[in-house]
């Protein structure tokens, strides 16, 4: 079992109360075409698509006066889901409960979760990716880093030992 580390950094949200910058002042720095509703929703849940994310990190920093990056903020979730909702279950999917150590695949086609937005925020190489969802082994670190990423999208730990991933031994992957 593996232990969750408790995250020392201040959320989003408390960042900019603490900063005395209000919703509507941090929306005026950031760019246009990003829906005031999508702010909002980040705002409040930590949820929003890479590029949102990225845009409100930039404000906040420039109204701050301090910089802000996904590695210092605590609770940023990224929407991985190809429609870009918040983490469900597909109502269509193929099964209607996972397997007890489901692949990557699998947690793709339950969660509707986008392999690209996966890639992006994951940020380990494509070649990687694609060898993880083809059974193939692949590096730890590649690997808890997707699973990472899946984690905090869905709120439900998955790691190498609850999905089924192939991972290289120590001197593989040298």
């Amino acid at each position: 079992m593996t232990r969750k580390s408790h995250n020392v950094y201040p959320s989003f949200r408390e960042l900019r109360e603490q900063h005395n910058i209000s919703l509507e002042r941090l929306l005026s720095e950031m760019h246009s075409t990003l829906h005031p509703d999508s702010v909002r929703q980040f705002d409040e849940t930590g949820y929003g698509e890479v590029l949102l994310i990225d845009e409100a990190l930039a404000a906040l920093s420039y109204l701050s006066g301090t910089l802000y990056t996904r590695q210092n903020v605590a609770g940023l979730r990224f929407l991985l889901s190809a429609d870009g909702r918040l983490p469900a279950p597909d109502t269509n999917r193929q099964f209607k409960v996972l397997p007890t150590r489901p692949t990557i695949l699998q947690l793709r086609d339950y969660y509707g979760l986008s392999l690209y937005k996966l890639l992006e925020v994951a940020d380990v190489e494509y070649r990687s990716l694609y060898r993880m969802i083809n059974g193939v082994k692949v590096k730890r670190a590649d690997a808890e880093a997707v699973l990472k990423v899946i984690s905090a999208f869905t709120r439900v730990e998955y790691t190498l030992e609850n999905v089924d991933v192939a991972v290289m031994g120590e001197q593989e992957s040298r």
